[in-house]
């Protein structure tokens, strides 16, 4: 049975243990091997740099972490017509090979909707692969064609 949790990696060292194991994954699963104690560290510096804007969710099969996703809140800045507004930024979906395709990711982004409506966010968005574009579109996501975008490198 699949279980989705948030986690909390800057109060709870086991929770930056999984997003560590679980991201490692991610790297090994395109060729790319490392320093898993450099790894952690990196991680725990990037976890206390996004604050409270960044929540993370793992989904976890007997109790063994096969997947996660990432959500980053952004808040626009208000101004005299409107109040301030908050949006969602999805990110780093990721679930092991040899469990896909049984809902897990569905159940991820089910517990990053629910959170995100909860908080009264007003939209989700997120750059998805080719391969992925399906997969969003099944849970009702859409091209955004109000977007521009400004290469940097």
């Amino acid at each position: 049975m699949v279980t989705v949790d948030r986690l909390q990696p800057r109060r709870d060292p086991a929770d930056l243990d999984v997003l560590v194991e679980l991201r490692a994954a991610w790297a090994a699963d395109r060729g790319r091997e490392g320093d898993l104690v450099e790894l952690r560290r990196q991680l725990a510096g990037w976890v206390a740099a996004q604050g409270e804007s960044r929540r993370f969710w793992a989904a976890s099969i007997d109790d063994e972490p096969v997947g996660m996703v990432s959500l980053f809140v952004y808040s626009r800045m208000p101004d005299l017509a409107r109040p301030q507004g908050r949006w969602g930024y999805v990110a780093q979906l990721y679930v092991r090979p040899r469990v896909r395709r049984q809902g897990i990711a569905v159940a991820l982004m089910k517990a990053l909707t629910e959170h995100a409506r909860d908080e009264g966010l007003d939209r989700l968005v997120l750059h998805p692969s080719e391969m992925s574009v399906p997969f969003y579109a099944s849970l009702g996501y859409r091209p955004a064609d109000e977007l521009m975008l400004l290469p940097l490198r």
